[in-house]
C-alpha cells in the first residue's frame, strides 16, 4: 500500500517538473543580465604533504677567496713615509707607508684600525738655473679666479682624481696614482713629491709631512733647493703651521710657492723668495712706509702683513738662510729676491713715481748683479758688508765682564764687588781706558725680587770707589745694604763703550747671587733664559742696548714695579700705570693683538714733560706672536710654569693715579710728581697675575679673584695643578 503511494507521488512530481519545462520552453524570452556573484565558499582543508624527494648530487667546490684581514689594535700618532716614486709615460705613482707612533701599520680607510688617514700629494720638478738651486714648477695645479679683480691665475694645488691601491695592508703599504698628467717630462730633473697626511684619534689630530726627491730616469738626485731649513723657521715660529696647520715643512712649501705664482686677488707674488721677504719685513717695507699695504688673500681670507715687525735686524739674512744652499742670498743676487725687500728700487727706465732709480742703471736680467754686489767683504756694493749687524760685524769690539765675588753683604754693611773686564778676549784696564758707562745693580731677595737699586761705576753720575785688584778691579759701593735685608740677593753689571755719534757696543750682563742672612747664597729660580729669547730676537737689547740678558731684566721688572714714572701726567683725569713685573709685561707684550681687553700700553722715552704731558705711550696691541701662543715651553724653562708655584712669591700691582694739583695753579697741564697720588692699588696674586696677563677676560679675572682668600692665598693649584682636572701644563702643551 505504502509503496504504491510513493510510486504515485514520484510520478506526479516528475510530471509537474516536465510540465514546467514545457511551459518555460514554450515562453522563453531574451537572456536576462547575469546576477551578482555569490559569496565564495570556505576553502577546503589542505591535503597531506607529499613525501620528500631524494637529495641531489653535491656540486663542485668553488675557488678559494683571497685571505682576509681582521681588525687590530693601534695607538695614537701618525708616521707617514714615502717609499718610492716613479713616472711612467705621463703617469706618476707614489708608494707610501702609514703607521702609528709605535710603528704598527694603519689601515688608510680606518676600517681595520682606528682613525681614517687622509693624504694629499703635490708633484713638482726643479727647473735648473745656472749658479742657483733653480726653482720649482708644479704639475698639480688649478686655475683660481678672483671674484674681486676678475683676474685668473694658475695655482699649485694638491692632486685630485687619483687612485689608491692597497699593496700590503699588513705592512701599511699603499700606492697612489696621481690624477694629474705629467707632460713635457725632463727625466734628468729633480722631481719632488711633497705630501701631508692627517689622522684623528681620540679627539686629537695627528699631522705628518713628507718630502721625497727622485729622478724619473732612476739616477741619484744631485740637485735640490734647500735654502731655508724648517728648524730655522721654528726657532721663531715654534712650529710651522700653514694652511690650517697641515703644512709644517719648508721643503713642502717651496714646491707650491714657486716662481711666477701670484695671488689673483692682489696681484702680489707668492713665490717663496718674494713673499717671505715681504711679510717678514712688513711694517718697514719701503712700499708700506709709502702708504701701500702689503696683503695676500690666502687660506683664511685676506691677510694684511703691513704691521709685521721682524724681532731682530732685518738685514740678518743668516737667521733664516741656514740650509745647504744658504749662501744663495749673497752669492746669487737677483732683482726678484733682492727687490722684494728693497721694493722701492726701480730696475727700469723711466723710474716709476715714488721709486728710486737703481744705482747701476736699468737691468734687463740678473746677469750683471755680481759685478757690483759681491759676496766678498770688499767690493763696490758688497752684499755681506751691507747686511752686517752690530753683532755680526767682525770689527765690532766684544766686552765681557766677570763677577768674581762680592764681600761685606750683611745687613748694614758696605759691599765691595770684585770683577774683571776683557775686550776681544784680552784684559781691559778700565782705570786708564774707562767704559763710556759702567753700572752695577743689586736686587733682592732672590725668592722673588721686591726691590732694586743701581749705581754708576763709570760715566755720568758715577759714585763709589773703583780701584785695582789682583783679580781685576774692586768697587766699593757708596751705600750700605739695607738693615732690613734678609735671605739672599743678587748683583749684576751692565756697560758699554760708544764713540760720539757712533754705535753703542754693550756687554752681556753677568749676575752673581750672594748671601745676606742665608748661610749659603740661594740664586733666583730659573724661569726663562736668554738663549730662548735670542732664538727669535737674535740679541736682546733692552733700554738702549745695555740690557742683554733676560735673567737680568727681572732685577728691575719685579712685582712691586709699576710703570708710573713714564705714564701720562695730565693734571686732570686718571692715569693707569700698568705693572711692569716681568711675568705680566712679557706675557702681555707677546700676547699683543690676542689680548681680550684694551691693548697693553706702557710709558716710553722721552718721559712726560710740560711740553708733552702725554709722554711717549707705547702700544703693544699690534704685536703678533710668531709662535704657538699657548705653548709656554717656547719661552719658559721646563717645569717653571707648573703649579703650584714656589712659596714666597709676592703679588703684583697696577696703580690708578690721580692728580691733586689745581690746573689753574700754573700755565701747563703737567702734574708735578709730588701732586700725584695712588687713588687705587689693584693687587693680584703671583699665580693669578701670571695667568691673567694672557687670559685677561673679565670673567677669568672674576674666577681668579673668587678663588683667592682675603690673606692672598690662591687656590689655583687645586684644579690646575699636575694631574688635576684642568692641569695647566696639559692645557698649554703643544698639540700633536
Amino acid at each position: 500500500m505504502q509503496s504504491r503511494f510513493l510510486s504515485s507521488l514520484r510520478s506526479k512530481v516528475l510530471w509537474i517538473a516536465l510540465a514546467s519545462v514545457a511551459v518555460v520552453a514554450a515562453c522563453e524570452g531574451p537572456t536576462g543580465p547575469q546576477g551578482p556573484d555569490g559569496d565564495p565558499g570556505d576553502p577546503g582543508d589542505p591535503g597531506d604533504p607529499g613525501d620528500p624527494g631524494d637529495p641531489g648530487d653535491p656540486g663542485d667546490p668553488g675557488d678559494p677567496g683571497d685571505p682576509g684581514t681582521g681588525p687590530y689594535l693601534t695607538d695614537s700618532g701618525l708616521d707617514f713615509e714615502i717609499v718610492s716614486a716613479e713616472i711612467t709615460g705621463e703617469v706618476a705613482r707614489v708608494q707610501f707607508k702609514l703607521a702609528d707612533a709605535d710603528g704598527l701599520p694603519l689601515d688608510i680607510d680606518g676600517l681595520l684600525t682606528e682613525g681614517l688617514v687622509e693624504t694629499r700629494f703635490v708633484l713638482s720638478h726643479l727647473v735648473p738655473q745656472a749658479g742657483t738651486p733653480g726653482y720649482y714648477e708644479p704639475y698639480t695645479t688649478i686655475v683660481q679666479n678672483s671674484p674681486t679683480t676678475g683676474m685668473s691665475a694658475t695655482q699649485p694645488s694638491p692632486d685630485a682624481g687619483g687612485v689608491y691601491t692597497v699593496i700590503d695592508a699588513a705592512e701599511g703599504l699603499y700606492e697612489y696614482e696621481l690624477g694629474a698628467t705629467v707632460s713635457d717630462l725632463v727625466a734628468t730633473d729633480t722631481h719632488t713629491i711633497a705630501a701631508w697626511a692627517w689622522r684623528d684619534f681620540e679627539d686629537q689630530r695627528y699631522i705628518a709631512n713628507e718630502v721625497f726627491h727622485f729622478r724619473p730616469d732612476g739616477e741619484a738626485v744631485t740637485e735640490t733647493r734647500e735654502i731655508i731649513e724648517t728648524q730655522a723657521c721654528n726657532s721663531c715660529h715654534g712650529r710651522l703651521e700653514a694652511h690650517g696647520g697641515f703644512r709644517r715643512e719648508v721643503g713642502l712649501c717651496v714646491t707650491c710657492h714657486s716662481k711666477g705664482v701670484v695671488d689673483p686677488d692682489t696681484g702680489n707674488a707668492v713665490d717663496f723668495s718674494v713673499m717671505l721677504h715681504k711679510l717678514h719685513r712688513g711694517h718697514d717695507l719701503p712700499s708700506v712706509e709709502a702708504g701701500t699695504p702689503y696683503k695676500i688673500v690666502g687660506f683664511a681670507g685676506e691677510k694684511d702683513f703691513s704691521e709685521n715687525h721682524f724681532p731682530q735686524p732685518i738685514q740678518n739674512c743668516q737667521k733664516c738662510h741656514t740650509g745647504p744652499d744658504a749662501d744663495v742670498w749673497k752669492e746669487v743676487p737677483s732683482m726678484w729676491a733682492c727687490g722684494s725687500c728693497h721694493d722701492d728700487v726701480a730696475f727700469v727706465e723711466p723710474t716709476p713715481a715714488g721709486m728710486i732709480a737703481h744705482g747701476g742703471g736699468p737691468q734687463a736680467d740678473d746677469s750683471d748683479c755680481t759685478v757690483c754686489h759681491t759676496s766678498a767683504a770688499s767690493g763696490l756694493e758688497s752684499i755681506v758688508t751691507n747686511h752686517l749687524t752690530k753683532f755680526s760685524d767682525p770689527a765690532a769690539p766684544v766686552y765681557v765682564a766677570t763677577l768674581h765675588s762680592i764681600e761685606n753683604t750683611g745687613p748694614g754693611e758696605i759691599p765691595q764687588l770684585v770683577f774683571s773686564i776683557t775686550e776681544n778676549g784680552a784684559p781691559r784696564n778700565i782705570l786708564t781706558s774707562p767704559m763710556t758707562r759702567l753700572a752695577v745693580t743689586i736686587a733682592g731677595p732672590t725668592t722673588d725680587f721686591a726691590t732694586f737699586w743701581q749705581h754708576n761705576i763709570q760715566g755720568t753720575g758715577s759714585v763709589g770707589t773703583l780701584v785695582a785688584d789682583p783679580m781685576g778691579f774692586r768697587y766699593t759701593f757708596p751705600a750700605a745694604m739695607p738693615i732690613t735685608a734678609n735671605g739672599s740677593y743678587a748683583v749684576a753689571m751692565e756697560g758699554y763703550t760708544q764713540i760720539t755719534g757712533g754705535e753703542r757696543y754693550a756687554m752681556r750682563n753677568p749676575m752673581l747671587a750672594f748671601a745676606v742672612t742665608d748661610a749659603v747664597a740661594v740664586p733666583r729660580r730659573d724661569i726663562i733664559t736668554s738663549e730662548q729669547c735670542n732664538s727669535c730676537h737674535g740679541e736682546l737689547e733692552g733700554h738702549g742696548g745695555t740690557r742683554r740678558d733676560a735673567e737680568y731684566c727681572s732685577f728691575c721688572h719685579n712685582p712691586n714695579n709699576v710703570g708710573d714714572e713714564r705714564v701720562s701726567r695730565f693734571e686732570t683725569g686718571i692715569a693707569r700705570a700698568e705693572s711692569v713685573d716681568l711675568r705680566v709685561m712679557l706675557h702681555k707684550i707677546h700676547m699683543g693683538e690676542n689680548l681680550w681687553q684694551d691693548p697693553y700700553i706702557l710709558g716710553g722715552f722721552p718721559a712726560p714733560s710740560a711740553a708733552n704731558p702725554a709722554g711717549t705711550p707705547l702700544d703693544f696691541g699690534h704685536v703678533k706672536f710668531p709662535g704657538v701662543i699657548n705653548s709656554c715651553g717656547t719661552c719658559h724653562v721646563a717645569g717653571s710654569f707648573d703649579l703650584p708655584l714656589p712659596q714666597g712669591l709676592i703679588p703684583t700691582h697696577v696703580h690708578e693715579l690721580t692728580c691733586i694739583e689745581d690746573p689753574a695753579a700754573d700755565g701747563d697741564q703737567l702734574c708735578a710728581t709730588a701732586n700725584r697720588i695712588v687713588s687705587n692699588d689693584i693687587v693680584t696674586g703671583p699665580t693669578s697675575s701670571a695667568c691673567l696677563s694672557c687670559h685677561d677676560a673679565p670673567e677669568t679675572r672674576a674666577h681668579a679673584m673668587t678663588n683667592t682668600a682675603s690673606d692672598g692665598s690662591e687656590a689655583c693649584a687645586t684644579c690646575h695643578g699636575p694631574g688635576d682636572a684642568y692641569d695647566a701644563a696639559v692645557g698649554h702643551a703643544l698639540a700633536p
